[in-house]
């Protein structure tokens, strides 16, 4: 029976130990990083032609005010955005295009302008708010030009004049006037330009003009209009090391330093003249790394970077005048791109940018190095054994002490440097007993423990750093339950918890080398422990052990009394832990709090009263799978996920997670390797390595994104700056007007802040058509739709890779035509023409009446005539004699009866006279 369990014990424990415990173990070499840069390697970011480079050689980097990166390559001018590049490119049918693709150098004027200098296409001035270039190009037969058109070095002095150094001499423009002043070599004039190829050109504080030539350095005396030479003197050793000059720079004490290509560094006294050289010494691993260099350059930290044609990118130490050299490793992906660094500037927010010859762009953040990682380095036995981390115990010597699962111990001298690694030797009965190790333990006595898989317990001997094994054995079955140990922890009276996987809970003695009691499961007693796998255990002061199980729960138990007390999940209780698989425990005794890591989220026990307090994604976490947890430094904790690490603050219960972007070992971590530093240090093992940090220094990346649009695009195609409807580059452009049938168009644009720029989050909203911002997402695009024609409004706005807002939006006003038919103009004349034809009809119809009115006006009149006509006919009928035709008695009736009537109104007598003229009478008696 004892050997079936022994023969039980390894095969379980070995299946469990990787099921539980083993993460992805495909994690490729890696560099070591640290918060100070000059003590470990600096964890590098590439910029590639993979990425849109439009080449790997690349000479210059500038920043320009709006935001945007500018590198200088051998094929074309590229602008990056932090997503993506637009390369400029000379085009021979347009001739606002880039003269040469050779691009050397670059700078941008006070005045908004960049100046890039080609090789041999000339100085072109680019200017943004037209997107189009303008060219100055040497002309034999004009003096008033540059003196050549290879140019290598531009410089814009603080009086606003440009100086262009060129590989044929010198020339300085007066933007005022426009007059080019150009300087070469007098072989007879020894205060001439020393040499024809001018390599750099620097202005110091003092506004004193510098040169550096391939036959010294030059000191420009504007009094005089000449120079003054230095030169290296193989007799003087305070002489400059080499006359090929290639870098100046006053640093912010006032030191002139002046990189040479194969003389090294020199430090400058302008004072007295004299120079005082930094060469490489191959045998001084200090010395600086290449006597080639290419520039040299002060951050914002007081730094002292410099770049070399085979050295990498160098850091000089002040305090100790010692150099570290960042080299390429084609077996750490992390490292810089190629040993031949050449340019290096910072931008605005601090990040490093470092370009190289054949090798592209590279970032680093000197001014945010948070996270430390300790990792494999292949060929380098100071680096760990193996990059799966298990367990770390720093101590206050500055020793680190590091459980892998495969690569056995490592002891890191963090003063040194240097790297011990103790390994199982089947050979030597002193050796630790398994490189698996799970879990470190310094007991109250000083003495190391080491819970291993497979090699149970290992003690440590201080003195003579021998191993002791305490392993479970059929002819040994009570010195430990299991050889596959999980956890340690002080029982106190010198005694040790030793937690196993699968089988229970030992309480281990020293002294007797034996255990004093076990704890297993017992289903048919409540009063046991609920689940045999151990992940950690947590003792408080009273004594009393809150164990982490696989499949259990929470248990705590009373070692006075034997008893346990469980906490599993209950889905129908919002009041219970979140799960019963519980990774990592953290006991907080001042405030009366167990905090557990759980596969289900963060579980918080406030043991008096019994209530729970529960966390998960919903509530900011990035992942549910806690395995480590950890006290911070201002009632906060940080906990490791299987997505990142979170910090937790337990005041306003908010989350800031961070992920391998931000320089950890990587997104997952190990299950219960996490420890708390002497110094509130904390480090978190995983398939990748260790990351370490102080959590007292992490703060958060406070530059504001300024946001800028970087396309426009008309039913997914881009519509080309200078056209009609983008007359302007899209990031110059304030407003757009579409007609009702441009109805799908894109609005691009991007957070110009480099610090990982993949974690910048945007907000988008249209005034006038959205009701409210949309959520943050990383999506750096807009889309919109069949919008009514209006006047609109769009908005952006971002957060950078902390979540630090800038609530100060970016806008562009959109316009959008209505048809035709919908213009108030066409509306006006529609009204107009409707009231016309209106009017029109309404007096057609009038004049038509009118007409006939008037046509049967014309024809009663003339019936009316007739009939008068007729009347008249027979009124002369009715009184003349038909036959004689003279007047009868009916008419002298009329007469008679008028005439009397006029005598009666007027008074006057009537006579009546009748006369009868034989055959002639007036009227006819009848």
């Amino acid at each position: 029976m004892k050997v079936f369990r022994m023969a039980l014990l390894f095969v379980l424990g070995i299946f469990l130990f990787n099921i539980c415990f083993v993460p992805n173990l495909n994690a490729e070499a890696s560099p070591i990083t640290n918060q100070n840069p000059f003590a470990d390697a600096v964890r590098f970011e590439r910029l590639t032609v993979e990425d849109g480079l439009p080449n790997a050689t690349v000479l210059s980097v500038l920043q320009d005010r709006q935001g945007f990166m500018w590198f200088a390559t051998e094929d074309g001018l590229a602008r990056y955005d932090g997503y993506s590049f637009t390369t400029f490119l000379h085009d021979a049918d347009n001739p606002n295009s880039l003269s040469n693709n050779n691009t050397f150098a670059l700078i941008e004027s006070r005045d908004g302008l960049i100046w890039i200098g080609t090789d041999p296409g000339g100085l072109n001035v680019y200017d943004p708010q037209t997107g189009k270039f303008s060219l100055y190009l040497h002309d034999e037969g004009n003096p008033n030009s540059p003196i050549d058109n290879s140019i290598w070095s531009l410089l814009e002095a603080k009086d606003g004049s440009i100086w262009i150094g060129t590989r044929g001499g010198l020339s300085h423009l007066n933007r005022e006037t426009g007059v080019f002043t150009n300087y070469i070599n007098d072989p007879e004039n020894p205060r001439s330009l020393a040499g024809t190829v001018v390599y750099r050109i620097y202005q110091d504080r003092s506004d004193t003009i510098w040169v550096g030539t391939r036959n010294g350095l030059q000191r420009y005396e504007p009094e005089t209009n000449d120079f003054t030479n230095f030169q290296n003197n193989p007799d003087d050793p305070t002489s400059i090391s080499s006359n090929n000059v290639w870098a100046m720079l006053e640093d912010k004490e006032g030191t002139f330093w002046v990189g040479t290509r194969g003389g090294g560094l020199n430090r400058f006294d302008r004072a007295t003249g004299k120079f005082t050289a930094y060469r490489h010494d191959p045998n001084d691993p200090t010395s600086i790394g290449d006597d080639r260099l290419w520039n040299v350059y002060e951050d914002r930290l007081g730094n002292l970077w410099i770049t070399s044609e085979n050295g990498g990118l160098i850091l000089f130490d002040h305090e100790t005048e010692k150099f570290k050299s960042f080299k390429h490793d084609p077996n750490n992906p992390f490292t810089i791109s190629h040993s031949d660094a050449f340019w290096i500037a910072e931008d605005s927010s601090g990040v490093m940018w470092v370009t190289t010859r054949y090798g592209g762009v590279n970032k680093l953040y000197p001014a945010l190095w948070r996270f430390g990682l300790y990792r494999n380095i292949p060929g380098d036995p100071n680096s760990l054994s193996s990059n799966s981390v298990y367990c770390a115990l720093a101590e206050k010597n500055g020793v680190v002490w590091i459980g892998t699962f495969g690569g056995g111990l490592n002891r890191l001298d963090r003063k040194t440097g240097e790297m011990t690694v103790f390994r199982n030797d089947t050979n030597d009965p002193t050796s630790i007993s398994s490189d698996k190790v799970y879990y470190l333990f310094r007991d109250e006595k000083g003495v190391l423990w080491a819970a291993t898989s497979g090699g149970g317990l290992n003690r440590m001997d201080p003195v003579t750093g021998e191993f002791t094994a305490y392993k479970y054995s059929a002819d040994a079955p009570n010195v430990i339950g299991s050889s596959f140990v999980t956890v340690i922890d002080s029982a106190g009276n010198g005694k040790l918890w030793a937690g196993t996987l699968g089988f229970g809970l030992d309480l281990f003695n020293p002294k007797t080398g034996e255990m004093d009691k076990e704890y297993f499961n017992d289903p048919e007693d409540s009063n046991s422990l609920s689940e045999d796998t151990i992940y950690d255990i947590a003792v408080e002061t009273s004594g009393r052990v809150w164990i982490a199980t696989a499949r259990g729960g929470l248990d705590l138990l009373d070692p006075k009394t034997d008893t346990f007390t469980h906490h599993r999940n209950n889905p129908d209780d919002p009041n219970s832990i979140l799960s019963d698989t519980v990774h990592a425990i953290y006991l907080d005794e001042k405030n009366g709090m167990v905090w557990a890591g759980t596969s289900n989220g963060l579980s918080g026990l406030h043991v008096a009263s019994g209530e729970w307090q529960n966390y998960t994604t919903k509530n900011g976490l990035p992942n549910d799978r806690i395995v480590g947890v950890q006290p911070g430094k201002k009632n906060d904790l940080w906990v490791s996920t299987s997505k990142g690490i979170s910090h937790f603050w337990l005041e306003t219960k908010t989350f800031r997670n961070y992920d391998a972007r931000d320089g950890l070992q990587g997104d997952q971590f190990a299950i219960a390797s996490s420890s708390l530093g002497p110094n509130g240090e904390i480090l978190f093992g995983g398939p990748n390595g260790l990351t370490f940090f102080d959590p007292g220094k992490i703060t958060d990346n406070p530059y504001l994104p300024r946001v800028t649009f970087t396309d426009f695009q008309l039913f997914n195609e881009s519509v080309p700056k200078g056209s009609e409807l983008l007359p302007l580059p899209i990031e110059k452009t304030k407003k757009i007007t579409l007609t009702h049938d441009q109805s799908v168009f894109t609005i691009k644009f991007a957070a110009l802040s480099y610090q990982h720029s993949k974690k910048n989050l945007y907000q988008y909203k249209m005034e006038g058509f959205d009701k409210n911002w949309s959520p943050l997402r990383s999506k750096q695009e807009a889309t919109y739709t069949n919008l009514s024609p209006g006047t609109y409004t769009f908005m952006v706005r971002a957060t950078n890779n902390d979540g630090v807002p800038n609530e100060v939006p970016t806008m562009l006003e959109i316009k959008i035509l209505p048809p035709l038919w919908e213009t108030w103009w066409f509306r006006t004349l529609a009204v107009l023409t409707g009231i016309f034809i209106v009017l029109g009809g309404v007096q057609i119809r009038i004049n038509r009446i009118r007409k006939i009115n008037l046509e049967l006006e014309e024809r009663v009149r003339i019936r009316t005539r007739e009939l008068q006509e007729t009347q008249e006919k027979l009124r002369e009928q009715s009184v003349r004699d038909a036959l004689t035709g003279l007047y009868n008695r009916h008419y002298l009736r009329e007469r008679l009866d008028a005439e009397f009537s006029r005598a009666l109104r007027k008074s006057h007598p009537i006579a009546f006279l009748l006369m009868d003229l034989d055959h002639f009478k007036e009227i006819n008696d009848t």
